[in-house]
């Protein structure tokens, strides 16, 4: 396990979590918190991309890790995981702190993410703007 300048340590159940979420062929995310000086998950959700960003609770941050669907560059459907960390203002300064010390543990401990996305506000990256973003990094004109 990698361990953050925070102390903090990812649970190999989340990158277990994770590994299904990229062999499964539904859309889904894995939503992951910090309890106890460990990075868990919270839960995983085969949930509309909006309806994942809104369930985010609104004084607490989360990482998620969502596999979103796309359009490839020979136009056929696919999927892209995003890492998405939900950093609510509201929020203590001393979880929003933590929360920041570690993303780095996640990012070097998961494979295949395609961006990473930090949030503040739930309306702020809706699927179609995170689509367009995964599209142009692919080269693909939106």
């Amino acid at each position: 396990m990698s361990r953050s300048a925070t102390g903090i340590e990812i649970d190999p159940l989340a990158i277990e979590a994770f590994e299904k979420l990229k062999q499964d062929s539904r859309t889904g995310a894995v939503i992951l918190k910090i309890h106890e000086h460990q990075i868990l998950v919270d839960r995983v959700a085969y949930e509309h991309y909006n309806v994942v960003i809104q369930s985010l609770p609104d004084d607490e941050p989360r990482y998620v890790l969502f596999d979103v669907p796309v359009v490839n560059r020979v136009g056929l459907e696919d999927k892209r995981m995003v890492f998405i960390f939900w950093m609510p203002m509201s929020s203590p300064v001393r979880m929003r702190v933590t929360y920041a010390g570690t993303k780095s543990v996640i990012i070097s401990q998961l494979e295949g993410i395609s961006l990473n996305i930090m949030m503040e506000e739930k309306d702020e990256y809706p699927l179609d703007k995170v689509q367009k973003m995964l599209m142009k990094r692919q080269g693909i004109n939106v």
